[in-house]
This record gives C-alpha cells, structure tokens and sequence, in this order.
C-alpha cells in the first residue's frame, strides 16, 4: 500500500512539473509591446535597401533584421516601402498591434 501510495505520488508531481515548464517557453514572435505596441522585423534582399515607414526613412533594411533590431510601431495601419536605386520598390500596408510581425522582401532588380 505504502509503495502505490508513492509511485502515485511521484507521478502526479512529475506530471505538474511537466505543466508548469510548459508555460515557461518563449514563443518564436514573443508580444513585445506596451499596451497596444507594435513592431516590426525587416529581412531584405538588398540588405542595404532603405526603409521608410509612413513616409519617414528609417533607415538601411539590415539595421531591423532581428538581434534585436525592430521597428517599433504605435497600433493602426502604417505604410511600408523599401526602396533601392536600381530595384522595383516594394510597398505594403501593415496593421501592427502588441507583436512582433516579420516582413521578408526580395527587391527585383530593374531590367536596363
């Protein structure tokens, strides 16, 4: 009796050791704002492609991708465009609110 008293024991505690470490992962777009904050992660091919948020430049692509390079964002919609002489510029409209989104762009190259 003492025995499966403590076999049960044991198995119970391992089982709320399992539950309780499952909740101390990271998420892979961990929730980085404060109250309706965003951001985003820019990976870009050009690296060195210009950024510019809302009409406002930013800065070279390869300063927001990742370590932890982001751009903070306030919540709504924002208009991204990156841009490159000698490239077809990319342009999106982003809603951003409480997370980490992750923007990947190919530039494609003009034809001259």
């Amino acid at each position: 009796m003492n025995k499966e008293f403590m076999m049960k024991n044991t198995i119970l505690l391992s089982l709320l050791l399992i539950i309780v470490l499952m909740g101390c992962g990271t998420p892979k777009e961990a929730t980085i704002g404060v109250g309706n904050e965003g951001a985003i992660r820019i990976v870009c091919n050009p690296s060195d492609a210009e950024v510019f948020i809302d009409g406002a430049s930013m800065g070279e692509a390869n300063r927001y991708d990742g370590n932890p390079g982001y751009i903070k964002l306030s919540s709504g919609t924002h208009k991204i465009e990156i841009k490159k002489e000698g490239y077809a510029p990319y342009t999106r409209d982003v809603y951003s609110s409480k997370s980490l989104q992750t923007i990947e762009v190919t530039l494609r190259k003009l034809s001259r």
